[in-house]
């Protein structure tokens, strides 16, 4: 209960200038801090929130609505692609798709990182 005062008053000491300052407990912030700190919370919350939850990695990791990512998952037991968006994509290397789709980074046939920047330039020269 202290710590929600506290966090109250520090929270309505917020003024429109860079930097605030709670003088009830001596802690100067800035906005940035203020608002990275928020931004981690948030992603706390919202991973204590999917506990226990059946949830597709790659469509989180896409930024997709909460609400999409949880509707399926990203692969069955036997490592099957279930998730429809990448069950959809066509790997630019090998052309794999559906139960076997992966991204360039994952490509049995490249070597993640290395491998998307060399597609890049194949793409741009022309080879």
């Amino acid at each position: 209960e202290a710590e929600v005062h506290r966090q109250h008053l520090l929270c309505s000491t917020l003024t429109d200038e860079s930097r605030t300052t709670d003088e009830s407990v001596g802690i100067l912030l800035d906005k940035a801090t203020l608002l990275s700190f928020l931004a981690k919370l948030k992603m706390h919350h919202q991973k204590k929130r999917e506990i226990g939850i059946e949830l597709c990695a790659f469509c989180r990791q896409n930024q997709e609505p909460f609400h999409v990512y949880t509707s399926h998952r990203l692969a069955d037991i036997n490592g099957n692609v279930t998730c429809p968006v990448l069950f959809r994509y066509v790997c630019p290397i090998c052309g794999v798709s559906g139960s076997k789709a992966h991204t360039i980074k994952y490509c049995p046939l490249g070597n993640g990182t290395n491998q998307q920047q060399r597609h890049r330039l194949q793409s741009v020269s022309g080879f």
